[in-house]
Protein backbone atom coordinates (compact mmCIF):
# COMPACT_ATOMS: atom_id res chain seq x y z
CA UNK A 1 0.00 0.00 0.00
CA UNK A 2 1.36 3.55 -0.75
CA UNK A 3 -0.46 5.13 2.10
CA UNK A 4 1.11 5.78 5.35
CA UNK A 5 -0.14 5.84 9.29
CA UNK A 6 1.10 9.30 9.58
CA UNK A 7 -1.10 11.73 11.40
CA UNK A 8 -2.26 13.05 14.62
CA UNK A 9 -4.05 10.10 15.25
CA UNK A 10 -4.32 6.34 13.67
CA UNK A 11 -6.83 3.53 14.58
CA UNK A 12 -5.07 0.15 14.60
CA UNK A 13 -6.17 -3.50 14.63
CA UNK A 14 -5.10 -7.02 13.98
CA UNK A 15 -7.25 -8.99 11.92
CA UNK A 16 -7.50 -12.13 9.86
CA UNK A 17 -8.70 -10.78 6.65
CA UNK A 18 -11.13 -13.91 5.92
CA UNK A 19 -13.34 -12.86 8.94
CA UNK A 20 -13.40 -9.09 8.00
CA UNK A 21 -13.42 -9.06 4.51
CA UNK A 22 -16.85 -8.24 3.56
CA UNK A 23 -17.04 -5.27 6.43
CA UNK A 24 -13.97 -4.21 6.36
CA UNK A 25 -14.64 -0.99 3.60
CA UNK A 26 -17.32 0.29 5.53
CA UNK A 27 -15.20 -0.43 9.06
CA UNK A 28 -12.22 1.97 7.76
CA UNK A 29 -14.84 4.37 5.92
CA UNK A 30 -16.87 5.09 9.47
CA UNK A 31 -13.09 5.46 10.92
CA UNK A 32 -11.65 8.13 8.13
CA UNK A 33 -15.26 10.03 8.31
CA UNK A 34 -14.08 10.90 11.96
CA UNK A 35 -10.76 12.08 10.99
CA UNK A 36 -8.80 9.02 12.24
CA UNK A 37 -5.99 7.07 9.38
CA UNK A 38 -6.43 3.11 10.03
CA UNK A 39 -2.88 1.27 10.39
CA UNK A 40 -4.47 -2.49 9.59
CA UNK A 41 -2.13 -5.65 10.46
CA UNK A 42 -2.85 -8.88 8.41
CA UNK A 43 -2.82 -12.08 10.86
CA UNK A 44 -4.00 -14.60 7.80
CA UNK A 45 -2.66 -17.71 7.97
CA UNK A 46 -2.63 -17.77 12.20
CA UNK A 47 -2.92 -21.40 13.54
CA UNK A 48 -2.92 -19.89 17.42
CA UNK A 49 -2.28 -17.35 19.75
CA UNK A 50 1.30 -17.00 21.04
CA UNK A 51 -0.11 -17.05 24.49
CA UNK A 52 -1.04 -20.53 25.97
CA UNK A 53 -3.59 -19.11 28.11
CA UNK A 54 -5.33 -17.49 25.15
CA UNK A 55 -8.91 -19.26 23.90
CA UNK A 56 -6.98 -19.21 20.02
CA UNK A 57 -3.38 -21.21 21.70
CA UNK A 58 -4.56 -24.26 19.90
CA UNK A 59 -5.71 -23.03 16.84
CA UNK A 60 -8.93 -24.72 16.93
CA UNK A 61 -10.74 -21.88 15.97
CA UNK A 62 -8.29 -20.72 13.20
CA UNK A 63 -8.62 -23.94 11.49
CA UNK A 64 -12.00 -24.57 11.72
CA UNK A 65 -12.56 -21.20 10.30
CA UNK A 66 -15.12 -19.94 13.57
CA UNK A 67 -15.13 -17.30 15.49
CA UNK A 68 -14.67 -17.68 19.46
CA UNK A 69 -18.59 -16.89 19.34
CA UNK A 70 -19.16 -20.11 17.75
CA UNK A 71 -19.65 -17.86 13.69
CA UNK A 72 -18.79 -19.90 10.88
CA UNK A 73 -16.95 -16.74 8.99
CA UNK A 74 -14.93 -18.61 6.84
CA UNK A 75 -17.58 -20.31 4.85
CA UNK A 76 -18.09 -17.02 3.18
CA UNK A 77 -14.35 -17.49 1.32
CA UNK A 78 -13.79 -21.05 1.52
CA UNK A 79 -13.17 -21.21 -2.12
CA UNK A 80 -10.78 -18.71 -2.40
CA UNK A 81 -6.90 -19.29 -1.92
CA UNK A 82 -5.22 -16.74 0.69
CA UNK A 83 -3.57 -15.20 -2.39
CA UNK A 84 -7.11 -14.35 -3.28
CA UNK A 85 -8.49 -13.27 -0.32
CA UNK A 86 -5.43 -10.73 -0.35
CA UNK A 87 -6.09 -9.57 -3.41
CA UNK A 88 -10.03 -9.06 -2.19
CA UNK A 89 -8.97 -7.31 0.65
CA UNK A 90 -7.00 -4.65 -1.69
CA UNK A 91 -9.49 -3.86 -3.60
CA UNK A 92 -11.67 -3.32 -0.45
CA UNK A 93 -9.04 -1.25 0.54
CA UNK A 94 -8.48 1.06 -2.55
CA UNK A 95 -8.51 4.68 -2.45
CA UNK A 96 -8.78 4.85 1.55
CA UNK A 97 -5.70 6.08 4.09
CA UNK A 98 -5.04 2.69 5.28
CA UNK A 99 -1.42 1.42 6.01
CA UNK A 100 -1.46 -2.46 5.51
CA UNK A 101 1.45 -4.17 7.24
CA UNK A 102 1.61 -8.25 6.89
CA UNK A 103 1.97 -9.54 10.52
CA UNK A 104 3.34 -13.03 10.75
CA UNK A 105 5.52 -13.81 13.67
CA UNK A 106 6.30 -17.55 14.00
CA UNK A 107 6.56 -19.94 16.73
CA UNK A 108 9.37 -22.82 17.24
CA UNK A 109 7.80 -24.64 14.83
CA UNK A 110 7.34 -22.13 12.03
CA UNK A 111 4.30 -21.79 12.03
CA UNK A 112 2.36 -18.62 12.35
CA UNK A 113 0.74 -17.66 15.39
CA UNK A 114 -1.49 -14.57 16.94
CA UNK A 115 0.81 -12.00 18.48
CA UNK A 116 -2.38 -8.91 19.06
CA UNK A 117 0.09 -7.24 21.88
CA UNK A 118 3.66 -7.76 19.39
CA UNK A 119 1.82 -6.32 17.04
CA UNK A 120 0.78 -3.20 18.88
CA UNK A 121 4.14 -2.96 19.92
CA UNK A 122 5.14 -2.85 16.54
CA UNK A 123 3.43 0.06 15.38
CA UNK A 124 4.15 2.14 18.40
CA UNK A 125 8.02 1.48 17.60
CA UNK A 126 7.32 2.55 14.43
CA UNK A 127 5.39 5.31 14.33
CA UNK A 128 5.57 6.89 18.29
CA UNK A 129 7.52 9.99 16.83
CA UNK A 130 5.39 10.19 13.28
CA UNK A 131 1.43 9.68 15.35
CA UNK A 132 0.36 11.67 18.29
CA UNK A 133 -2.71 8.93 19.33
CA UNK A 134 -3.66 5.79 18.54
CA UNK A 135 -7.03 3.76 19.34
CA UNK A 136 -6.10 0.33 19.38
CA UNK A 137 -9.13 -1.69 18.38
CA UNK A 138 -10.63 -4.76 16.73
CA UNK A 139 -12.35 -4.78 13.07
CA UNK A 140 -15.66 -5.66 14.79
CA UNK A 141 -15.27 -2.76 16.81
CA UNK A 142 -16.32 0.69 15.61
CA UNK A 143 -15.86 4.14 17.23
CA UNK A 144 -18.59 6.00 18.07
CA UNK A 145 -19.07 10.00 19.32
CA UNK A 146 -22.16 11.96 21.19
CA UNK A 147 -23.79 13.98 19.36
CA UNK A 148 -22.23 17.47 18.82
CA UNK A 149 -18.48 15.53 19.95
CA UNK A 150 -15.92 15.18 18.04
CA UNK A 151 -12.66 13.09 18.80
CA UNK A 152 -10.65 16.28 18.23
CA UNK A 153 -12.04 17.91 20.93
CA UNK A 154 -11.46 14.44 23.20
CA UNK A 155 -7.76 14.39 22.30
CA UNK A 156 -7.06 18.42 23.28
CA UNK A 157 -8.79 18.36 26.62
CA UNK A 158 -6.42 14.98 27.41
CA UNK A 159 -3.43 16.82 25.92
CA UNK A 160 -4.26 19.99 27.93
CA UNK A 161 -4.88 17.86 31.11
CA UNK A 162 -1.34 15.94 30.78
CA UNK A 163 -3.35 12.48 30.46
CA UNK A 164 -2.38 10.03 28.03
CA UNK A 165 -4.85 7.36 27.97
CA UNK A 166 -9.06 7.12 27.94
CA UNK A 167 -10.56 4.23 28.37
CA UNK A 168 -13.30 3.02 25.98
CA UNK A 169 -16.28 1.14 26.74
CA UNK A 170 -18.35 -1.06 24.38
CA UNK A 171 -21.91 -1.21 23.08
CA UNK A 172 -23.06 -4.49 22.28
CA UNK A 173 -24.75 -5.48 18.81
CA UNK A 174 -25.49 -9.12 17.41
CA UNK A 175 -22.74 -10.65 15.56
CA UNK A 176 -22.03 -9.45 12.00
CA UNK A 177 -21.59 -13.57 10.66
CA UNK A 178 -25.34 -15.79 10.48
CA UNK A 179 -25.42 -19.21 11.75
CA UNK A 180 -24.72 -20.53 8.48
CA UNK A 181 -21.86 -18.23 7.71
CA UNK A 182 -23.01 -15.28 5.54
CA UNK A 183 -22.45 -11.71 6.84
CA UNK A 184 -25.56 -9.50 7.97
CA UNK A 185 -26.06 -5.66 7.08
CA UNK A 186 -25.27 -3.99 10.69
CA UNK A 187 -28.54 -1.71 10.52
CA UNK A 188 -30.02 -4.92 11.48
CA UNK A 189 -28.39 -6.32 14.15
CA UNK A 190 -30.11 -5.44 17.63
CA UNK A 191 -28.89 -3.46 20.29
CA UNK A 192 -27.69 -5.53 23.59
CA UNK A 193 -26.56 -2.31 26.22
CA UNK A 194 -23.22 -1.74 27.76
CA UNK A 195 -20.94 -4.25 28.68
CA UNK A 196 -20.79 -6.27 31.59
CA UNK A 197 -18.76 -3.78 34.13
CA UNK A 198 -16.59 -6.34 35.49
CA UNK A 199 -12.36 -6.59 35.44
CA UNK A 200 -10.34 -4.38 36.01
CA UNK A 201 -12.30 -2.05 35.74
CA UNK A 202 -14.42 -2.59 33.02
CA UNK A 203 -14.93 -6.08 31.24
CA UNK A 204 -13.70 -5.56 27.07
CA UNK A 205 -12.79 -2.03 27.17
CA UNK A 206 -10.02 -0.69 24.73
CA UNK A 207 -8.02 2.19 24.53
CA UNK A 208 -6.86 5.58 23.15
CA UNK A 209 -3.05 6.37 24.34
CA UNK A 210 -0.80 9.29 23.36
CA UNK A 211 1.78 6.88 21.57
CA UNK A 212 4.94 8.95 22.64
CA UNK A 213 3.81 8.10 26.72
CA UNK A 214 3.67 4.43 26.11
CA UNK A 215 5.81 2.33 28.37
CA UNK A 216 3.86 -1.08 28.17
CA UNK A 217 1.12 -2.18 25.44
CA UNK A 218 -1.65 -4.51 26.54
CA UNK A 219 -4.82 -5.16 24.75
CA UNK A 220 -7.62 -4.11 27.79
CA UNK A 221 -6.40 -3.36 31.08
CA UNK A 222 -2.62 -2.76 32.25
CA UNK A 223 -1.06 -0.18 30.11
CA UNK A 224 1.68 1.97 31.57
CA UNK A 225 2.04 5.31 30.07
CA UNK A 226 5.34 7.82 31.64
CA UNK A 227 4.24 10.15 34.30
CA UNK A 228 1.86 8.23 35.85
CA UNK A 229 -0.96 6.18 34.98
CA UNK A 230 -3.80 8.83 34.86
CA UNK A 231 -6.22 7.61 32.66
CA UNK A 232 -9.77 9.19 31.31
CA UNK A 233 -12.69 6.57 32.07
CA UNK A 234 -15.07 7.70 29.36
CA UNK A 235 -18.87 8.26 29.50
CA UNK A 236 -20.24 5.94 27.06
CA UNK A 237 -22.62 8.69 26.14
CA UNK A 238 -19.97 10.78 24.88
CA UNK A 239 -17.42 8.59 23.64
CA UNK A 240 -17.44 4.60 23.25
CA UNK A 241 -16.97 1.92 20.70
CA UNK A 242 -19.93 -0.60 18.93
CA UNK A 243 -18.94 -4.08 19.06
CA UNK A 244 -21.27 -6.34 17.18
CA UNK A 245 -20.54 -9.46 19.01
CA UNK A 246 -23.51 -10.96 20.21
CA UNK A 247 -24.69 -14.67 19.65
CA UNK A 248 -27.25 -16.81 19.94
CA UNK A 249 -26.01 -19.20 22.50
CA UNK A 250 -22.47 -18.74 24.56
CA UNK A 251 -19.26 -20.38 23.60
CA UNK A 252 -18.66 -23.87 24.58
CA UNK A 253 -15.29 -24.20 25.92
CA UNK A 254 -15.66 -27.34 26.80
CA UNK A 255 -15.17 -27.89 22.94
CA UNK A 256 -11.86 -26.91 22.85
CA UNK A 257 -9.82 -29.41 24.21
CA UNK A 258 -6.92 -28.70 26.07
CA UNK A 259 -7.96 -25.01 27.05
CA UNK A 260 -8.95 -23.46 30.48
CA UNK A 261 -11.17 -20.19 30.38
CA UNK A 262 -9.25 -17.95 32.90
CA UNK A 263 -9.84 -14.22 34.75
CA UNK A 264 -8.03 -10.72 33.60
CA UNK A 265 -4.50 -11.76 32.76
CA UNK A 266 -1.84 -9.22 31.97
CA UNK A 267 -1.10 -9.69 28.81
CA UNK A 268 1.28 -6.23 28.36
CA UNK A 269 4.53 -6.03 26.66
CA UNK A 270 7.42 -3.27 26.67
CA UNK A 271 7.78 -0.71 24.18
Amino acid sequence: MTHQADGKRVVVAVMLAREHLPFIRGWCEHHVAQGWSICLYDNSGSTGSSRESSIFSKGYLQRSGYDKRGRNYAAYTADLSDADVRQALLHELRGLPVELCDWHPRNAEGDVIHGQVAAYVDFIRRYRARVDWAAFIDCDEYLQTGAGLTWTQLLHELSGSSIHRALLRGITYGARWSGNGRPLPLESLPCGGEQERTGEPYNGCKNIVRLAQVERADIHWYWQMTGGNRMAVLDAAQFHFKHYKLAEQPLRYENLPGFQPTGVLDESEPV
